[in-house]
């Protein structure tokens, strides 16, 4: 695209927030990681930047993904809980809120050893997010379960746990090594410069916590 590391570090939350903006407007829940360079290629001209092709912004966003893949890893509290659940054959069942698809996400998890679950879930598939509660719902109507049949375990007090309990969810809770680092480092979200990917931030959060 043209753009210095911190150019493009800048462009790439302006182009998310924009993004997740316009949600109200369609009245959806969630974005795609198209929609976020879409905005941000929409910007570029505001950085002296020309636009650029469909191609080049498809290529950006492939090497965000292999980025991405490269530095995710497991939690630690979480991988014992899915490997005893899927080896007692309990019904696994994965729901996310993010930006890019299921077939990104079973890649990183393939690649991380978690495989055999029975289905996975994702906000930006389906324009439900947990964060709204509506996901959860989407999920038992997929399945064929009800609430009440449902363990969720995951580390968001909002999206995992209020909106998991307002649904008549069972939640249990599981620590983050990112949560950590963020009360050690005292880190600003509203202002960081410039903000580290969630990628990098767990993998930095892991190395120094998760054990």
């Amino acid at each position: 695209l043209g753009l210095s590391a911190a150019e493009f570090a800048r462009l790439r939350m302006r182009g998310e927030r924009d993004a997740r903006c316009a949600l109200e407007a369609r009245r959806g829940h969630e974005v795609t990681l198209a929609e976020m360079y879409g905005r941000m290629n929409a910007l570029l001209p505001t950085q002296g930047r020309p636009s650029v092709s469909q191609a080049a912004l498809v290529e950006a966003q492939r090497i965000e993904q292999e980025i991405e893949l490269e530095h995710l890893r497991p939690v630690p509290s979480v991988e014992p809980i899915y490997h005893w659940a899927v080896n007692a054959g309990k019904r696994v069942v994965l729901v996310s809120d993010f930006y890019s698809s299921a077939e990104f996400i079973n890649k990183a998890l393939a690649r991380n050893g978690y495989e055999g679950h029975e289905r996975l879930f994702v906000s930006c598939d389906v324009d439900h997010t947990k964060h709204h509660g509506d996901l959860y719902a989407h999920v038992c109507e997929e399945m064929g379960v009800t609430p009440r049949q449902i363990a969720h375990i995951g580390d968001n007090p909002w999206s995992d746990g209020s909106r998991a309990l307002q649904s008549g969810i069972t939640h249990l809770r599981i620590a983050n090594p990112a949560g950590r680092l963020v009360g050690r480092w005292r880190i600003d979200w509203r202002s960081p410069s410039p903000q580290p990917t969630s990628a990098v931030f767990a993998g930095v959060a892991d190395d120094l916590f998760g054990s």
